[in-house]
């Protein structure tokens, strides 16, 4: 069953829109510009003495929608594979795809190294 997701160019197209919101995030960050978390403090109805979980949210939202364009991305090649074209059958794809990976090992490298003191007991690693 071939569905919309299986033509490369609208897999491609689908992966550059997943990872659009951690693109935007990310370029905010190298210009030190941070997104206002008060407006949605006050949509929501919070007040500021509650723990502030607004970011880790978005964040781990955002590197979900990295792994889900991975998955789409990759699904034109694993079709193409399997009926026999080789790995280079869509060479967009493919680079879209080992993008998408890299950024992921980049996000989980950079969180490790910045947790890895607290996890093997450094005092004060906060």
């Amino acid at each position: 069953m071939k569905t919309l997701l299986h033509r490369p160019s609208t897999a491609a197209v689908a992966a550059v829109l997943l990872c659009l919101p951690m693109t935007v995030l990310v370029a905010m960050m190298a210009v030190d510009l941070e997104p206002s978390i008060e407006r949605l403090r006050r949509l929501l109805g919070l007040s500021a003495s509650q723990p502030d979980v607004f970011g880790s949210v978005i964040f781990i939202g955002m590197f979900l929608l990295l792994a889900l364009a991975f998955g789409v991305v990759s699904a034109p090649i694993s079709t193409s594979l399997r009926l026999g074209r080789g790995l280079l059958a869509h060479p967009v794809n493919l680079l879209l795809a080992v993008l998408i990976l890299a950024g992921i090992f980049a996000i989980l490298g950079g969180f490790i190294a910045d947790q890895l003191p607290c996890w093997i007991g450094v005092p004060n690693c906060d």
